[in-house]
């Protein structure tokens, strides 16, 4: 079997291990139907409890998947109707 790509494209350890924090993110089925809930929204963005209940989930952890996905990037989380 030969596995072949661009050569041109290299990636340096520290890029690879930022995709691997990537791809060990999303291992998680929750974290997949979360992302996917969201990027089919109509307005792309939905409230936690809206979210969770979509999901079948408790709103703290819909919240915490939501900020483990944020930290990477994945999410921006926007603090709505709090003081």
């Amino acid at each position: 079997m030969t596995i072949s790509g661009p050569a041109a494209l290299s990636l340096d350890r520290t890029n690879a291990e930022h995709f691997a924090e990537w791809f060990a993110l999303l291992a998680d089925p929750t974290r997949v139907q979360l992302l996917h809930t969201l990027s089919t929204s109509p307005s792309g963005a939905m409230r936690i409890g809206d979210l969770a209940e979509a999901l079948g989930i408790s709103q703290s952890t819909c919240s915490h998947h939501c900020q483990v996905l944020r930290k990477v990037g994945f999410v921006v989380v926007d603090k709505v109707g709090t003081s």
